[in-house]
């Protein structure tokens, strides 16, 4: 195997990686997860969500005695729909 034969299969090794890496296998489908075709718009509310997703701060806990403990409005990523 000549060196531009070796070059052109590292390449296209390469390609395909990349092309693999941007999917995600969900069931029977194949989900390509690009947020390149989202809208800012949109992306700014989805990390709006990803912060709100958060657990009660220690302090909190301490302040009140630990009568507040938990957040809720977590939301798992698999379980509940974000309505987006």
């Amino acid at each position: 195997m000549n060196d531009f034969a070796r070059a052109l299969a590292l390449a296209r090794d390469v390609r395909d990686y990349h092309r693999r890496k941007n999917k995600i296998l969900c069931g029977r489908w194949v989900v390509v997860a690009t947020m390149g075709k989202k809208s800012k718009a949109k992306k700014k509310r989805l990390a709006k969500l990803e912060n709100q997703n958060s657990r009660v701060p220690a302090w909190v806990m301490l302040k009140t005695d630990r009568q507040v403990t938990r957040n809720p409005k977590r939301r798992n990523w698999r379980r509940n729909d974000t309505d987006e």
